[in-house]
């Protein structure tokens, strides 16, 4: 029904997640933005840089897990008697080693 609005949001949601990581990561690594000197920053900024990868991961971590907790199984589709269920538009009908052999999967990749 709204597929457009869905892949418009998962766009946003790309951009504004890159745009606030990168602010919430410089503020983190550098929260008083010291200035560079000589071409580099202060030694301070350097050492809070790993606990600014362990806040980032962190924050990751704790966001996939609130997704995964909103997805939700696809309803089951009710097929009135007399008629044909529909077919599922994909299928796991190869194996691996036969995907990554046809055209399809260069194409795509």
């Amino acid at each position: 029904k709204s597929k457009g609005l869905v892949n418009g949001m998962v766009l946003l949601g790309f951009g504004f997640g890159g745009f606030l990581f990168t602010l919430l990561g410089a503020k983190i690594a550098n929260p008083h933005s010291l200035p560079l000197e000589g071409g580099r920053f202060p030694p301070e900024v350097y050492a809070a840089f790993p606990k600014m990868l362990r806040t980032l991961a962190a924050c990751y971590l704790a966001l996939g897990v609130l997704a995964s907790l909103l997805v939700k199984p696809a309803p089951v589709a009710v097929v009135a008697p007399g008629t044909k269920a529909p077919s599922r538009a994909a299928s796991n009908d190869r194996t691996f080693g036969e995907a990554v052999r046809h055209p399809t999967f260069w194409l795509l990749w």
